[in-house]
């Protein structure tokens, strides 16, 4: 994917791309590395863990990346080795980024649904019908034992886009006090309305 803005809104400043990749892993031949030009992007990555695979291998895809102006940047690890959703907002709002509009699958979904740091949710349903026992869940995760325990969408609207219905709406979290502690501690917003950001 090319994480471009597709709204047609004008912007103050060009929309800056991220990527949470553990092992920077993006080819350098990517098109994302090929339309720098257009629109800068930032690798969110974790440092390499001795004894977890090649050092000399994630500096040298470093330093080529950076090589052709990808931006990289080190955050800790979460239990996963994956980088921290909270440590990766932290360190896109010291570069002045507090607004994210997050296209990701269900695993990135899910965490920054589980850690109260959505502002803001868009969900786009078309009149396609795939089912499967196997099916990827547009939110993965724990998910919840209680229906009391899930979040809810408020103010919903409905908008047709061709075929397709988008329904947009804001998060209300069962737990509200943890949700305002976590989202002070990364002192970032998470709206699909940005005007900054993309994450991937």
């Amino acid at each position: 994917p090319l994480l471009t803005d597709r709204s047609g809104l004008r912007r103050r400043l060009p929309l800056i791309r991220v990527v949470r990749d553990s092992r920077l892993r993006l080819p350098l031949d990517s098109r994302l590395v090929a339309t720098l030009a257009e629109a800068p992007v930032v690798i969110v990555t974790t440092p390499p863990v001795p004894g977890d695979w090649d050092r000399r291998a994630w500096e040298s895809r470093r330093n080529g990346l950076t090589q052709q102006g990808v931006q990289i940047c080190s955050v800790d690890p979460d239990v996963e080795g994956r980088p921290s959703l909270l440590a990766t907002l932290r360190a896109l709002a010291e570069r002045s980024i507090t607004s994210l509009l997050v296209e990701g699958g269900g695993t990135i979904a899910a965490g920054l649904l589980e850690a109260g740091l959505v502002d803001k949710v868009t969900f786009y349903l078309a009149p396609t019908i795939i089912g499967g026992r196997d099916a990827v869940p547009a939110i993965a995760g724990r998910g919840v034992a209680r229906l009391a325990e899930a979040c809810r969408i408020r103010d919903l609207t409905l908008r047709h886009c061709q075929d397709d219905l988008e329904l947009t709406g804001y998060p209300v979290y069962a737990v509200p006090a943890n949700v305002e502690y976590r989202a002070s501690a990364a002192g970032i917003s998470c709206d699909p309305s940005a005007d900054l950001a993309k994450i991937f």
